[in-house]
């Protein structure tokens, strides 16, 4: 930035010190400028070409150079300058730093050899200045473009530096966006803010001093937002040169595509379950008779044949026969039971875990409080979800006894499991456990109920399951 690239103006009314000056610039480079003596010969200067920085002596015929700058200010004009004074005029030198001098340069012995190096300090300051307005220049362009297209979002967007809120969009709410410009403090925002849901999730992730991403959908249960799904995204933003983080967070309410793909998890459940009966009707009305029918032919065989060979083969087969109509009936039943048809869900639970007992030690302790009449449909998928969580209890979780209560009240019904087994070892926060309660969680949400699920104290794994009747 040296050269003619880097005017500079030399104040000084001292012609030959200005003279020694400006050799002294020369030899390192410093080509490009000129001499004003007086504070008026200054101003016309700067109005032919204004200097990138000034030498400025401080007493000058006709002004001094603190008057000579507060001018210049006032008319706009704010140029970089080193102080020049003379031996004992410190206090001279600090009050015009104060007015914006880069630096200072007392008057005494061979000087002007330390012009050259206060110059080259100037200009890397300069440069350093210049880059930093245009940097903040693009900031603010970015922050603008940021902020004209977050305006038009749906979505609610919130910037956070430390406790202070520093800018909320309308978004899919605009409530919130009036309650930023009442109260730009997170604490006091969150007070304010009506769904409590929502004020714990922004405590979570505003306040949340880490420098982790949050990405997660949860379901509002406000009046504010009843039954609203809102996808909450948080991103820590780290400032150059700064210790505290800035926060992103992103609302997005997704309950449409939420409903979307239960529709769709609905649609496909209940393909499946009239799969299920078509299956469980086709074995019991199809294959069960046809080997009926052997077992009709096996019979005729041993009654009329006076092979003993022959009839003692008869006997075997015709036993066979009778296990396979046993295990197609059973099939049948596992498939579609005709007691939850007939008599309902409690029941089909209840003949379930009598079943148990015969082929398992697990003890299942039953408290039913349910007078609610849920669809077809969901009885099914709950009878299975039964089925499933006492399998696991018994497969993986070495569980002795199992406490299952199933209630409904207030257009609520509720399903409570839990076990006293080992759990899930080593469960991290957010796993769903395995493919079984992965699929439980789908079909729970298919109907549009919620499911809490998780290592219990003092107890094993426990479930649950809330749906709407």
């Amino acid at each position: 930035m040296a050269g003619e690239n880097f005017p500079i103006l030399i104040v000084e009314d001292n012609i030959a010190l200005a003279e020694l000056i400006r050799i002294k610039l020369v030899k390192a480079g410093y080509r490009n400028h000129r001499i004003a003596g007086t504070g008026r010969d200054v101003i016309r200067s700067i109005a032919e070409e204004p200097p990138t920085l000034m030498l400025l002596d401080y007493t000058l015929p006709d002004m001094l150079a603190d008057e000579l700058v507060q001018k210049l200010a006032d008319d706009g004009i704010q140029i970089p300058f080193i102080m020049m004074t003379g031996h004992g005029d410190e206090l001279i030198a600090v009050k015009m730093m104060k007015l914006g001098a880069i630096n200072y340069v007392t008057k005494e012995g061979n000087f002007a050899n330390k012009i050259p190096a206060e110059v080259e300090k100037a200009v890397r300051h300069i440069q350093l200045m210049q880059e930093s307005a245009q940097n903040l220049a693009l900031l603010h362009e970015s922050e603008a473009t940021f902020l004209a297209l977050t305006d038009n979002l749906k979505d609610i967007v919130i910037m956070a530096d430390g406790d202070k809120l520093i800018y909320v969009n309308n978004g899919f709410d605009p409530n919130i966006s009036r309650i930023f410009h009442e109260h730009s403090n997170i604490r006091k925002f969150l007070q304010v803010i009506p769904c409590a849901n929502l004020a714990l999730i922004l405590e979570k992730t505003l306040l949340d001093e880490g420098s982790n991403s949050i990405a997660e959908e949860v379901q509002m249960g406000c009046k504010q937002y009843p039954g609203r799904w809102i996808w909450v995204r948080s991103f820590p933003v780290s400032n150059a040169g700064e210790k505290s983080l800035r926060k992103i967070v992103i609302l997005s309410d997704i309950t449409e595509r939420k409903e979307f793909e239960r529709k769709i998890l609905e649609t496909i459940i209940h393909t499946e379950e009239k799969e299920r009966k078509l299956f469980a009707q086709d074995l019991h009305d199809g294959l069960g008779p046809l080997i009926s029918g052997i077992k009709h032919f096996i019979n005729a065989i041993e009654n009329r044949s006076t092979n003993e060979e022959v009839r003692s083969l008869a006997t075997e087969a015709k036993k066979h026969c009778e296990h396979a109509i046993d295990e197609t009936r059973s099939l049948a039943n596992d498939v579609t039971p005709a007691v939850l048809e007939d008599f309902g869900l409690v029941r089909a639970i209840e003949f379930y875990v009598a079943g148990l007992r015969k082929t398992t030690d697990l003890i299942v302790v039953s408290v039913f409080e349910y007078n609610c009449k849920l669809s077809p449909l969901k009885e099914s998928m709950m009878l299975r979800v039964v089925r499933e969580l006492i399998s696991n209890s018994v497969k993986h979780a070495s569980a002795k006894q199992a406490v299952l209560k199933i209630f409904g009240d207030g257009g609520i019904f509720t399903l409570d499991y839990c076990d006293s087994g080992i759990g899930i070892q080593n469960q991290k926060e957010g796993e769903d456990g395995g493919h079984g309660l992965r699929n439980i969680r789908n079909r729970v949400a298919s109907i549009g109920g919620r499911i809490s699920a998780g290592n219990r104290e003092g107890a094993g794994y426990g479930v649950n399951i809330t749906i709407p009747y």
